[in-house]
This record gives structure tokens, C-alpha cells and sequence, in this order.
């Protein structure tokens, strides 16, 4: 059997991360079902072993979630809705617009639940920080969705009482990590001013602030916002710089290769075990001991190893995109990713020997960006709901810039601000990043850079993909015949894309953010906010107007705006053009808000009524505000407005994007 370990591992990552959607016992049944099946497949089909082997693979998986389950989920709920006391140390400390949330590697001294990593959701002041080892009393909730899973948490605790920092001695291999993570934090904001040392912070080890909301908007409309999360590319390039810096010095053989696996472990354990970081260690560890012990490697029984072993270790990170995303694009890389480079070098090679060395980087680059784009793009289209269309041309354009970038940044990191090679080396990130920032800003603004999908096309992409990939498989048609049916996909998902992008210039969307008190109401380039973001929310409402292409705010209305004035609104007006407002009844705060967004008119939203998204008339009241089209119309509440509010009336449609849930109106 040709790459057995591609075979076991692949089905068994993808049959854990549908196991959740059961509980263990269920898994347990279905694994019994599935391992009864494995030995009637291998007595009656005797020629090929690779049915019977990927049902045994399932069927392990089932078993494995049915064991994690049980030492696991199970503990916490039985104590849902209880009070536990926690004791733990906090890894990391975000605040939002309503709580602050600290996730904390607990124990709990009187439950019999195990130690865990879990979210601490706690309000008023910030109360401790990254490294304070804590105890507190909690009420355990369920986690929201999958995302938490990924990141490995068990459960949700909402803080009872207060939160008490203590003195201890333990909890000292996650001490010394937030110690090397805020040593290299310190570094790099010593050598960076503070917007550019955001961007590097997130790219090369997710220590610091995140980028502006315009900067993740600009770098995913143009393809290339893969730079931001830390990845297999990441880990490739680091990997790859130390193995060729240490086989130059002349070190005996296997030393370079030793070497490069333990700063591969270092890297892993700085940047937090994600994923993608994982998954692309395994690999190269693979890989790297293949090589020192005189074995040829295969990349997809390595791909097929890394998979396996997360799922058994980690079977949350199989409920993150993530996840599967690096696996794609590593799929993408291995399978077409050299075929695609020489196809492209073939094409495009001279007679000059040095134009042939630039042209075979420059084919490479697009090759490797291109094949992990092809395989990576039903998952973003499936999952996101929005594809760019420039990811290519944007990933050669960038190509030279990103490992100067990403080793400048992990160098600023490491090496004090002050000394001669540190500057050098913020001088040379400094460059390649503000390079990165201009070419996202200026492809972001092209037309159509990025596309957005709805529901419908949804599905109509995934089963086209799906019949294009099952008939290329099994039926193994003539090439001819192979390109028709991929010319007429494409054609066919790009007709989609223009009519949806069409419909949503006709259509009436409301959209609500997550983390983003009020509403959006959406049609074409125009929109109308209901009630003020605060402080803390206007970066995330600014950076999906920006996504989603709204040229100008026509109306915001909020008839109670006095509490954010001096903030959301100020800052909202600062960030993002407004052509009306709709007040409160106040003049002399009315009259405040004119001068400070110079020239807006501002209006008592006390029966006002204007016109804006081609056609909706705006009707405002004390507390709410009428959106009508003719004889159709909808009411909704300014203030506090939350998707469970709406979701009797509306069904939810659309994707989750910026934490977004869309709602088509009738108008």
C-alpha cells in the first residue's frame, strides 16, 4: 500500500472534526459500525486494502473522540451552570467592547475536573495580566462555537466575586514563555514605530497589538492576509534560513539538521503551538530525521502524519479552519506547486542565464502561491464567503519582500533595539513591510478585487468542485476533456460571482457585528448605521464598511448619542465620511456634534425623515428607526440592537465574517 500513512492520517483528522457534532456515546456506536464494516471490506475485497484501511482509520477516530469526550467534555458538563474554584495562570488578556477576558491554564482545586486551559470572562477593571498567577471562583458555561475549541479551551467560566493574585512557585515552563514573549515584545517595539511593529508583532509570533482594522482589510481583499496569521510558510522560511546559515559554516554532517530541529521547537513553543505551526514541525521533523538516516522522504506521508497526530493530540484544532486551511495549502504546495513553477518556467525562460535564474524565482514564487491558492479556495469560498481575485498577482508582487520581512521581524525581535545590527535590520523590515502595507492598499482598491459569496453559490461551488474532482478521480478522462470541464466551472462559479455581486447592489442587508453594539444596513456603496460605536468598536465597524466597499455612512441615527460623542462618534467621523446624523432632541448637543464633525448636518431624530440607500426612506423616533420601500417596512430598536432580536423575524443568511451575521430585509 503506496503512502499508507497519507491514507490513515487524512481520514482520520477529517472523521474527528466531524465527530464533534455527536456526542461520545453516539461516537462509540458509529465507531463499532464502522470498524464492523473495516473486516467485512477486508475478507470480501481482497485486491485493494485502502477501503478496509481509511474505514479503520474512521472508525479509531470515532473511538478517540469517544475518549476525549468522556476525560474531557464529560467532567465539564456535568458542572455546567456550577460554581468551581479556579487556579491558574493567565497566558493571555483581551478586552472587548463588553467583558474582558482572560484565558487562564487552571486547575480546580474542589471539582473533579481536569487541568485545562479555559476562557475567564470577568467585567469592570482589568484585575491581573499575561504571567499573574490567579484564584477565583467561576460559573461554568458552554463555549460558544468551534473557534474556542480550536484554541484549545474546555470551557467558559464567568467570574464570581473577585479575582486574587497570588504568589507561587509552579507553572514555570508558561512562565518562562510569556517571559521570552514579552522580552521579544519589548525588543520590537524598541526598534519599530508602533503601526509597523503591530504588523511584524502579528506576523512572525503574534506578540503585540493587532493591525488596524484597514490593514486586515486591505491584506485580505488582496490575497495576501495569510501573512498575518503565523503559518507553515512561516516556519518554512525560518527553518530554512538557520539549515542554510548552518551548513555554510562548515559543521559536521547531521549537526545543521539537529540544530535546526531544536530551534524549530524553539520557534513552535514562542509563537503558542498553533496549528499550522505544528502541523508544518511534524513535517519537517519527519522529513529532517528521513534525511539524516539516509531515507527518501514522501511530503504526503509526512502531511498524513502531522494530521494524525494532532487530531489524537489536539482533537479540538479540528474545529478551526485554520487548521485545515495549512493542511490545503501544504496539499497544494506538494501535489502541483513544482509542476506549476517548471510549467511556468518553460514558458517565460531566455538565453541568458542570469534572466533564467530570475525568471525560475519568479516562477517559483508564483508556482508555490498559486497551488496553495487553488487548493485553499474552496475552503475560503466555503467558509468565509468572500474569495480575492488578485491573491496571485499579490503574492508574486510581495514574494521578494517576505522573507526579508519575516526574518527581519523574528531578528528585531531578538535582538536589543539599541545595538548597530538591530537597526540595521528594523531598517531593512521597516521597508519590506511598508512595501507589503502599499502594494495590499493599492490592489484593495482595484475593482472587484474581492468577491463575496452568498448561500446559494455556496453550494453551487461546492458541487461543482465536488463533480469536477469526482469525475477527474474516477472516470480519468482525456486531457481535452479534463480542461472543457474546468474551463466550464470556472466559467460558470465567475458568471455566479458577477450576478451575486450584482444582487448585492440591488439588495437591503442589515448586518450585525460581533462585538459591535447597533446595526448596519447595507445596499451597494451606501450605508446607514443605527446607534454610535464606542471607542473600542469603531476600528471594527470602519475596517467592514471598508470590506464590504461602502464609499460613505449616508445616515447614522441614534437618538441617544450624548454617551459617545466624545468618543465613537468623534473618532467614526475621523475615520469614515457621514453625510447625515440623526440626534437626540438636545440642540446644545446637537449643536457640539456639528462643530466637531465640521460641516455634517445633524438632526433631531425626533420625526425626521430622510431618504438614502437608493430609495429606503429613513424615519427616526425617540428609540427606534423605520426603514421603508413603498408599502414595505421594518422597525427596529436603536439602541442595543443584538441578532437574537432579529433572528425570529429573519433568518440569518450570508457568512461569518469580522463576526458578521447578515439578514436580507424584505424592502
Amino acid at each position: 500500500m503506496k503512502r499508507p500513512l497519507w491514507i490513515v492520517g487524512t481520514p482520520f483528522a477529517i472523521t474527528m472534526g466531524a465527530a464533534f457534532f455527536v456526542d461520545g456515546r453516539s461516537a462509540l456506536l458509529l465507531s463499532a459500525a464502522l470498524l464492523a464494516t473495516a473486516v467485512l471490506a477486508w475478507l470480501t475485497v481482497r485486491s485493494r486494502r485502502e477501503p478496509a484501511v481509511i474505514l479503520l482509520s474512521m472508525a479509531a477516530a470515532f473511538a478517540v473522540y469517544s475518549l476525549h469526550c468522556e476525560t474531557t467534555v464529560a467532567p465539564f458538563a456535568r458542572q455546567m451552570g456550577g460554581e468551581v474554584a479556579i487556579e491558574g495562570i493567565v497566558t493571555e488578556v483581551t478586552v472587548d467592547s463588553r467583558a474582558i477576558n482572560y484565558t487562564v491554564e487552571a486547575r480546580f482545586p474542589d471539582a473533579a475536573l481536569p487541568k485545562a486551559s479555559v476562557l475567564l470572562r470577568a467585567y469592570g477593571e482589568v484585575a491581573a495580566t499575561e504571567g499573574d498567577v490567579i484564584r477565583c471562583r467561576g460559573t461554568v458555561t458552554p463555549l460558544s462555537s468551534g473557534y474556542y475549541r480550536n484554541r484549545g479551551l474546555a470551557a467558559r467560566c464567568n467570574l464570581v466575586g473577585e479575582l486574587e493574585r497570588v504568589e507561587s512557585d509552579g507553572y514555570r515552563f508558561a512562565r518562562a514563555r510569556l517571559a521570552i514573549r514579552a522580552y521579544f515584545r519589548g525588543n520590537l517595539y524598541a526598534g519599530l514605530p508602533g503601526n509597523i511593529a503591530d504588523l511584524v508583532g502579528t506576523m512572525v509570533m503574534k506578540i503585540g497589538g493587532e493591525p488596524d482594522a484597514s490593514v486586515r482589510s486591505h491584506m485580505g481583499k488582496s490575497g495576501i492576509a495569510h501573512l498575518l496569521a503565523i503559518s507553515g510558510l512561516h516556519f518554512s522560511l525560518f527553518t530554512t534560513f538557520i539549515l542554510a546559515a548552518l551548513r555554510k559554516v562548515g559543521l559536521p554532517r547531521r549537526i545543521p539538521e539537529l540544530a535546526t530541529l531544536l530551534a524549530g521547537v524553539a520557534f513552535m513553543v514562542t509563537t503558542g503551538f498553533s496549528p499550522s505551526i505544528v502541523r508544518a514541525f511534524v513535517m519537517f521533523a519527519v522529513m529532517t530525521i528521513g534525511h539524516m538516516t539516509f531515507r527518501r522522504g514522501d511530503g504526503r506521508n509526512s502531511l498524513g502524519l502531522a494530521l494524525l497526530a494532532i487530531s489524537i493530540v489536539r482533537p479540538g484544532w479540528t474545529q478551526g479552519i485554520g487548521m485545515w486551511l495549512s493542511a490545503a495549502a501544504a496539499y497544494g504546495i506538494l501535489v502541483s506547486g513544482d509542476g506549476l513553477s517548471r510549467w511556468l518556467f518553460r514558458r517565460l525562460k531566455g538565453k541568458s542565464a542570469r534572466y533564467n535564474r530570475f525568471v525560475w524565482g519568479l516562477a517559483s514564487a508564483a508556482g508555490v502561491s498559486l497551488g496553495a491558492y487553488l487548493f485553499t479556495l474552496p475552503l475560503l469560498a466555503l467558509s468565509n464567503g468572500w474569495i480575492s481575485l488578485l491573491a496571485v498577482p499579490a503574492n508574486i508582487m510581495i514574494a521578494p519582500f517576505v522573507m526579508p520581512l519575516i526574518l527581519g521581524g523574528i531578528a528585531c525581535a531578538v535582538l536589543p533595539g539599541g545595538s548597530l545590527l538591530g537597526r540595521v535590520c528594523a531598517v531593512v523590515t521597516q521597508f519590506c513591510a511598508r512595501f507589503v502595507l502599499a502594494v495590499s492598499e493599492t490592489l484593495a482598491g482595484l475593482p472587484f478585487a474581492a468577491l463575496t459569496l452568498d448561500a446559494l453559490w455556496k453550494g453551487i461551488f461546492l458541487v461543482a468542485v465536488g463533480v469536477g474532482v469526482g469525475i477527474l478521480l474516477w472516470r480519468r478522462p482525456p486531457k481535452r476533456a479534463a480542461a472543457m470541464l474546468a474551463m466550464t466551472a470556472v466559467l460558470l462559479f465567475c458568471i455566479g460571482l458577477v450576478g451575486e455581486q450584482y444582487g448585492q447592489e440591488r439588495r437591503v442587508e442589515l448586518v450585525t457585528l460581533e462585538g459591535v453594539s447597533g446595526a448596519v444596513v447595507l445596499r451597494g456603496r451606501e450605508a446607514v448605521v443605527i446607534g454610535t460605536p464606542d471607542r473600542y468598536e469603531v476600528s471594527a465597524l470602519v475596517g467592514y464598511l471598508e470590506y464590504r466597499g461602502v464609499g460613505q455612512i449616508a445616515v447614522l441615527a441614534d437618538p441617544a448619542m450624548a454617551a459617545q460623542m466624545d468618543s465613537g462618534l468623534l473618532r467614526l467621523g475621523g475615520r469614515y465620511p457621514i453625510r447625515t446624523v440623526l440626534g437626540p432632541e438636545d440642540a446644545y448637543i446637537r449643536d457640539q456634534a456639528a462643530r466637531a464633525l465640521k460641516g455634517v448636518p445633524v438632526y433631531s431624530a425626533q420625526g425626521a425623515q430622510v431618504t438614502a440607500l437608493g430609495g429606503v426612506e429613513i424615519v427616526a423616533d425617540t428609540d427606534t428607526v423605520r426603514l421603508s420601500i413603498g408599502d414595505r417596512a421594518l422597525t427596529i430598536t436603536g439602541d442595543g440592537l443584538q441578532p437574537a432580536d432579529l433572528t425570529p423575524q429573519f433568518e440569518p443568511t450570508g457568512a461569518i465574517l469580522y463576526g458578521e451575521t447578515r439578514y436580507h430585509l424584505p424592502l
